[in-house]
């Protein structure tokens, strides 16, 4: 649609969307189409190999949505570049990513079509609300070095500079590994705290001890697996070097002190280590 404005013409932007599903609960997956389709032109659900894929002949059937089927399990990595490349087929200009169990405010767009002529602005970012912890965080806007790629609004532009999200990851780490990315090519993160996602960490919680705070995950012990071997790959393709030590440092301290199955995890962590330092990743390695 054009709109004629004082002789000039102003193109009205087309919005888009992109929901990563695996075995989702339906309940919240509602929830979450719900809140998104109608600020949207298109809604893009991308299988990757539920087992139970009953429901996406209902989810075919809503206005707006196209359904993407994965015969396998393309990791979070595979299926986000999915996303992106149907919004670089279709012209799209911007896309919001999701998580299959994030709820977004009636207004993200809205909020983030404020935002999008900013200079150099590969991704926008806004308040993360978990739902664990149901904290509200009120900040003043601005650059951010990382975020999640749940409720990100990314450029196409920048995610085709990068050659898009890093498929050999598979899972965990895959945003901040595009995070830095995009500012190693000079793209920058922008958060606005206009709007917001209610979002949701698997049964993390924050836990004290001598007053300071950790973040225990309880993640599985494959889970664990990939979020070792993850962190040290990006900490190696990256060169961060030190930094990069003392976060997976705290990840086996917290697990170590917190956690349940402590050793099961332990080992997982530690193949996941070696793995991450002595090869290059594949994301159909053995521990899949």
């Amino acid at each position: 649609m054009i709109f004629k404005l004082q002789g000039l013409k102003i193109l009205q932007r087309k919005n888009l969307a992109g929901i990563v599903l695996y075995n989702p609960d339906l309940s919240r997956l509602s929830e979450n189409i719900n809140a998104i389709i109608s600020q949207v032109d298109q809604l893009v659900l991308v299988d990757n190999g539920s087992i139970d894929q009953s429901h996406l002949p209902e989810l075919a059937k809503i206005e707006k949505v196209v359904i993407v089927k994965n015969g396998d399990n393309k990791g979070i990595a595979g299926a986000l570049n999915q996303i992106l490349e149907f919004a670089d087929e279709n012209r799209y200009e911007w896309v919001l990513t999701l998580d299959q169990d994030s709820v977004v405010s009636k207004d993200i767009i809205g909020a983030y079509n404020q935002f999008v002529n900013k200079d150099s602005l590969g991704m926008l970012t806004c308040n993360i609300i978990d739902r664990n912890f149901i904290l509200c965080v009120e900040e003043d806007d601005g650059e951010v070095e990382m975020c999640i790629t749940s409720g990100s609004y990314v450029r196409v532009e920048a995610w085709k500079d990068i050659k898009g999200f890093d498929e050999s990851m598979f899972i965990d780490s895959v945003d901040f590994d595009f995070c830095l990315s995009l500012r190693k090519h000079n793209w920058k993160i922008f958060r606005t705290y206009k709007t917001n996602i209610l979002h949701e960490v698997g049964k993390s919680k924050v836990v004290k001890i001598l007053g300071r705070e950790y973040l225990a995950l309880n993640h599985s012990p494959l889970r664990c697996y990939y979020i070792i071997r993850n962190r040290v790959y990006i900490g190696r393709k990256h060169n961060m070097g030190f930094k990069s030590f003392k976060v997976i440092m705290r990840l086996f301290y917290t697990v170590l002190i917190f956690e349940q199955q402590k050793m099961k995890k332990l080992v997982m962590m530690i193949k996941g280590l070696f793995v991450g330092l002595s090869c290059k990743i594949n994301r159909n390695d053995k521990f899949n």
